[in-house]
């Protein structure tokens, strides 16, 4: 159990080391992982408040805040639902739209880099025992 423990605190640690860069790459731009998943569920579809909360796991405090956010920085615009007025339809930008354009891009080469010590059959096993350790009846992912 303590080598599971052990490897996992490692993962963890890696985890956070390319997410604190990935970030600190994109802050630069005003944005955050965070804020482009958001911005890249906001410009496939129509959308409110309370879907993004569901797929995003956050409290409404938290959407609203960087709702708030992305809206200041022109990045999207909120509009009355004509048809329901306690909901807010949610826009990209046009300028959201550069924005998360540049930010995917550095996402992308970011991770390329992250996981570039890895050969193509590495990154396939990896990808694989993800997906066993996910889909595994017993993990605490699927409660």
């Amino acid at each position: 159990m303590k080598n599971i423990t052990s490897f996992v605190d490692l993962l963890f640690n890696f985890l956070y080391k390319v997410k604190k860069n990935i970030n600190s790459k994109l802050n630069k731009q005003a944005l955050s992982i965070t804020k482009l998943k958001i911005l890249k569920i906001i410009s496939n579809s129509k959308n409110y408040a309370t879907n993004i909360k569901k797929k995003m796991g956050f409290s409404s405090r938290t959407i609203v805040s960087i709702l708030d956010n992305l809206e200041k920085n022109k990045l999207l615009h909120r509009k009355q639902n004509m048809k329901d007025r306690r909901i807010k339809d949610l826009y990209i930008t046009n300028n959201g739209i550069k924005k998360l354009r540049e930010a995917e891009n550095i996402n992308k080469i970011m991770l390329e880099d992250s996981f570039s010590s890895l050969d193509k059959k590495q990154i396939k096993t990896f990808k694989e025992v993800c997906n066993i350790l996910i889909n595994n009846k017993n993990s605490i992912t699927k409660k």
